[in-house]
């Protein structure tokens, strides 16, 4: 039974910060205390009491103690942020209670707001001495504050008809390839099939059948652009028994036969969920309805390409996919990596998705051209790449033939980190391509970022250094950045005393190693390798 938040109070008893061995895939952990788990940056999905979750930027996530967690999925992006263990005392008797969340799954889910995010990150990671007695007030503050956010952004546990419509979606959603009929989907929300039917055309503005239709039909057509099944088996596995029927609802709806569909992707509104694709789609003469994009990673030459072209550039918060912004612009065809598979849910709802991407650019130009039908285009490009680093490694024969160390290292507004060299693009071209390499104390890492403190730096110490200050909506990395520069490690560093540093930007390093971006970077790296004082 959930007890009522003034019968209680908390108190802290530890922080930790996330590690990279805790959201290490596969890993299992069974909370021995009570948790909130704030999360300041990355992404990751989980299961958590054995339901799949998905956690991004400005989660807070609060589990009850002996709750499992297991590492399903961290992607790309490595999931950051601290955990904060706390115990429960019964107000009235001041001796340890049972604190359970507002939900029977053992755990709940919240968004904290940005700027709150960022003040209460800021003291965390600048929390010194935790036995001091300023430590433990902003400790115990720290607490509080979440669990403010937690209670008072509680649902409304009424189980509205609106919220039952949802949950009757959810089984269309399911088994949309199974037969459904109007009388099932009330009696699951408890009302009377004339009464449903009118409350789902007021909610969702079409009528059961056309959604449903509709619903089948987008699942054909991601199976028609993503496998060689016949058509008319599609149809058998997204709902429609006869296939003729099948083919007219298609057409009525997409606008082209099934048989054409794949021929006219060019000429569909299609959505990207990240600019680094879109590029790839105009590099193929294949252009984009609209992009869904970051101001503060978008780089000018990008900002500038975009703009050339009629596309739709939809500004989002970091790792956030608004859909109702998405849902405007009307696709017809939405190409992205979704890890959340909620928000996946909701898109498929306005159109095809296509996910589950490669992740290393030759492999994804080889798919682009594939879905586009732009083969010869695409094998052009990446000839033409590696023709280009040739001739660069060419160039730089004095340099590169000595296979010297280099450090990719990012100042986050908590510290540290450094790129693993087979992590990512600009890792893949740092120390495969060009043939860097990554000091021994720090090799092996496939993780896209890994901490780093001061004193393994210097272990370190490389002969080129690339840093990168990271850019983020509402955190500043001033504070570390003074931090390193001010330190004894930092004026010890080879790199530092022979000049061979190179301060790099986050949006276009990190984010945007492309068709387009990977050429500015190479003539970026160009001025540390060739300008800066020579390796003797």
């Amino acid at each position: 039974m959930f007890q009522s938040p003034d019968s209680w109070f908390a108190q802290w008893q530890a922080t930790e910060q996330i590690t990279h061995n805790w959201i290490k895939f596969g890993t299992v952990h069974v909370m021995t205390d009570n948790a909130l788990i704030l999360i300041t940056d990355g992404q990751a999905s989980l299961s958590i009491n054995s339901r799949k979750k998905h956690l991004h930027l400005g989660n807070l996530l609060a589990v009850e103690k002996n709750s499992v967690i297991e590492i399903l999925e961290t992607g790309n992006y490595a999931l950051t942020g601290w955990i904060i263990y706390f115990e429960a005392y019964d107000s009235s008797t001041h001796s340890i209670c049972e604190w359970q969340s507002s939900y029977a799954a053992g755990f709940q889910l919240t968004h904290i707001p940005e700027a709150i995010l960022a003040n209460i990150s800021y003291d965390l990671a600048r929390n010194g001495d935790s036995s001091s007695q300023i430590s433990l007030i902003t400790n115990q503050y720290v607490l509080y504050s979440l669990l403010r956010h937690l209670y008072h952004q509680q649902d409304d546990k009424k189980l509205t008809v609106e919220k039952k419509l949802k949950l009757s979606i959810e089984y269309i959603h399911t088994h949309y390839n199974e037969i459904i009929t109007r009388e099932q989907l009330s009696s699951t929300v408890g009302i009377s099939p004339w009464h449903y039917s009118r409350k789902f055309k007021e909610q969702y503005g079409i009528s059961l059948s056309e959604y449903l239709a509709t619903y089948r039909i987008y699942r054909a057509q991601e199976a028609l652009l993503t496998t060689s099944t016949r058509s008319q088996d599609i149809a058998k596995s997204v709902g429609f028994e006869d296939a003729h029927y099948f083919s007219r609802r298609f057409k009525a709806i997409v606008g082209v036969s099934p048989k054409n569909y794949v021929k006219s992707i060019a000429q569909q509104r299609i959505c990207f969920l990240s600019p680094l694709h879109a590029e790839i789609a105009l590099a193929l003469n294949i252009i984009p309805h609209s992009v869904a994009t970051t101001a503060s990673q978008v780089p000018s030459y990008q900002r500038e390409l975009f703009n050339s072209y009629p596309i739709c550039s939809m500004d989002m918060e970091q790792y956030i996919i608004d859909i109702e912004r998405i849902k405007q612009h009307q696709p017809t065809l939405i190409i992205g990596n979704i890890l959340d598979e909620e928000i996946k849910n909701e898109l498929r709802e306005i159109a095809p998705v296509i996910s589950g991407l490669p992740n290393d650019m030759t492999s994804l130009i080889k798919y682009f051209g594939t879905l586009f039908q732009r083969e010869e285009q695409a094998s052009s490009l990446i000839n033409e790449s590696c023709t280009n680093i040739k001739t660069y490694k060419q160039n730089l024969a004095n340099v590169l033939q000595r296979k010297p160390t280099l450090i990719y290292l990012r100042v986050e507004h908590f510290g540290y980190r450094y790129i693993g060299e087979k992590s990512c693009e600009i890792a893949r071209l740092l120390y495969q391509e060009l043939g860097f390499s990554m000091p021994q104390n720090l090799q092996g890492k496939e993780y896209r970022f890994n901490d780093l403190s001061l004193e393994d730096l210097l272990a370190a110490n490389p002969t080129f250094l690339l840093l990168e200050e990271r850019i983020m909506d509402y955190f500043s990395s001033e504070e570390s950045m003074k931090d390193l520069i001010n330190s004894i490690q930092w004026n010890n560093l080879d790199a530092v005393k022979n000049n061979r540093t190179h301060y790099v930007d986050t949006s276009l390093w990190i984010n945007n190693c492309g068709i387009f971006g990977k050429p500015i970077i190479l003539q970026d790296l160009y001025q540390l390798l060739q300008h800066k004082n020579p390796i003797e």
